[in-house]
């Protein structure tokens, strides 16, 4: 493999990662927007649709080389993460805890965590 053809295989496995995230998103908004909302609409449906089955044609035309390497390169990714807490979750538990409906939520920080992070005086 010459160096052009490795270049264009890494370009094909950063498509091939960033058109699986874009899939997600899309399913994500479908889900907020569409799925879980009281009221349905139109507008709300088809974005999200049109926009996964965009990258679905797409990452389904990457070549076969990237989508193997990219396979192997997830799942290495899944294998090596599986069962460990994300680093936030570990360094500093973080929750969310509602407050009142001006600040629906506030973030709870513990006090040990607290004196680690320092922040910017609020400006009115």
């Amino acid at each position: 493999m010459n160096g052009g053809e490795a270049y264009g295989l890494g370009a094909e496995m950063l498509n091939f990662g960033a058109l699986i995230a874009f899939m997600g998103v899309n399913v994500a908004a479908l889900l907020r927007y569409y799925v879980r909302a009281k009221e349905k609409k139109l507008g709300f449906l088809i974005p999200p649709v049109l926009g996964f089955v965009i990258c679905l044609a797409l990452w389904l035309n990457l070549s076969r080389p990237a989508i193997i390497v990219g396979s192997i390169w997830m799942l290495a990714g899944i294998a090596l993460e599986s069962g460990r807490p994300p680093d936030s979750a570990r360094k500093c538990r973080l929750k969310y805890r509602r407050k009142s409906k001006k600040r629906p939520f506030q973030l709870a920080i513990p006090a040990k965590s607290r004196e680690r992070i320092s922040f910017p005086p609020r400006s009115n």
